[in-house]
């Protein structure tokens, strides 16, 4: 599976540009601002039809241009794809697959798997139990399309069960039918989560464990743990145990929308006694374990996208990295950084066959071919 090529229109610094790749890795190089994140993001958002780094389109789209537009040509399993986004800020987004139009996100996600690895995905393990949950949810979706016909209702449910009880506290008495019916919803829901996270973590587990010993060398003990409500109790009892509580803080308070990861180093939080290096270690070792339960679940060799690769290695795990990819671990790769001979040097002086991107300010140049 790899892209042959992709043509943006008014996409983030992109007024019109177009570029063609090597089927199996990828440098694209410049200086900070110039439009390689940028470039690797249009991949992304071909994948996923939504960009890995703005939560709107807004930020999508070109300064002072009212849509944006991407096309790309890709080969998978030995057939030829094309992917077309085009969205006009007047009317919705559309995405064409093949010539047709695909009307159901869910129906399109997990056709072309894809892993990022980016700089600010230190809050993975830093920030909320939020972005914990999206960790979960950017693994499973991908080889089971059903989860996210699950996680979108449900979240939806959590966001009208909470508007419900707004209104209860607001007006000092509760809807016990509305109440129920929501409540109905979000038990069966709910449990089809639960179930999908547990079996994810069981898999996951012992996948990032040799992920991890591999890129340490064993030099720590380090552990996942999935923390839910749903162990203590179930669904309906859940709801029904915290209605009191629900009712006076005006907010849901029991279900899989409080799910949380555990993150542990020799027994201890990994926020909190994790050095640096060890918390880059830990979280480079979650990506490519993500890569590896896609990889196995779907039998595909997803797309790995590697933004500013030096900020996340230092020279011994790059290289490691490195011989990874010469051994075929990974399908087509693409790298970002801002210097051109350090990383051009690095993969000719591993033999690795390769193209050379350059970009600054939406314009695009080629290197030699490694």
């Amino acid at each position: 599976m790899f892209f042959k090529n992709l043509k943006l229109i008014n996409f983030k610094g992109y007024e019109n540009a177009s570029v063609s790749f090597h089927p199996e890795l990828n440098c694209i190089v410049g200086s900070n601002g110039a439009g390689k994140t940028n470039l690797m993001d249009a991949l992304y958002y071909s994948c996923f039809t939504k960009s890995y780094f703005s939560n709107s389109d807004q930020f999508v789209v070109k300064e002072n241009t009212d849509f944006f537009r991407i096309e790309c040509n890709l080969k998978a399993e030995d057939k030829e794809h094309s992917i077309v986004i085009k969205a006009p800020n007047v009317s919705r987004k559309v995405l064409e697959l093949n010539h047709v139009e695909i009307i159901k996100r869910t129906d399109f996600i997990g056709q072309f798997p894809a892993v990022m690895i980016a700089p600010d995905d230190n809050q993975i393990i830093l920030g909320s139990s939020d972005l914990r949950r999206k960790f979960m949810s950017a693994c499973i979706g991908q080889y089971i399309p059903k989860y996210l016909e699950v996680l979108l209702p449900y979240q939806k449910l959590v966001r009208q069960r909470n508007a419900a009880l707004k209104e209860f506290r607001k007006k000092g008495r509760t809807d016990e039918t509305l109440l129920a019916v929501l409540d109905e919803q979000m038990i069966s829901l709910g449990v089809l989560l639960f179930n999908h996270r547990k079996e994810f973590i069981k898999a996951f587990k012992p996948i990032f464990s040799k992920v991890h010993s591999n890129l340490v060398h064993n030099a720590e003990q380090v552990a996942i743990e999935y923390q839910t409500q749903l162990d203590v109790h179930s669904m309906e009892n859940g709801l029904k145990v915290n209605k009191k509580k629900d009712l006076v803080t005006a907010r849901s308070n029991f279900g899989p929308h409080k799910d949380d990861l555990d993150f542990l180093i020799n027994g201890q939080p990994l926020k909190a006694v994790g050095s640096q290096g060890q918390q880059k270690s830990f979280l480079v070792s979650l990506k490519i374990a993500q890569y590896e339960i896609i990889k196995e679940k779907t039998r595909k060799l997803p797309f790995l996208f590697l933004d500013d690769l030096f900020d996340k290695f230092d020279e011994t795990r790059v290289i490691k990295l490195i011989e990874l990819i010469q051994q075929g671990s990974f399908g087509q790769v693409f790298i970002t950084d801002t210097h051109e001979d350090r990383i051009d040097s690095l993969l000719k002086l591993h033999n690795l066959e390769h193209q050379l991107i350059i970009v600054d300010k939406g314009k695009i140049e080629y290197g030699n071919k490694g």
